[in-house]
């Protein structure tokens, strides 16, 4: 897991928590908060993905720069 700070792997931990309730909330939400608590879940998604895209770039700028330099 991407640690920039401390507090990182604490905060991914809080929106998988948030998500899981969400879900919980939506699979019980009657038709009036229904689309409310779709919205929360799709939100708290996006947010848990761009951590993993977040990685990925880094993963990749990381693997660039270690890699020898090719001779032309």
């Amino acid at each position: 897991m991407l640690a920039l700070t401390e507090e990182w792997p604490l905060l991914m931990e809080l929106l998988a928590e948030r998500l899981a309730d969400a879900q919980t909330k939506l699979e019980s939400a009657d038709k009036d908060n229904f689309r409310f608590e779709q919205g929360r879940v799709a939100e708290l998604r996006e947010m848990l993905e761009l951590e993993q895209a977040a990685e990925a770039v880094i993963d990749a700028e990381r693997s660039l720069r270690a890699r020898p330099p090719s001779i032309d």
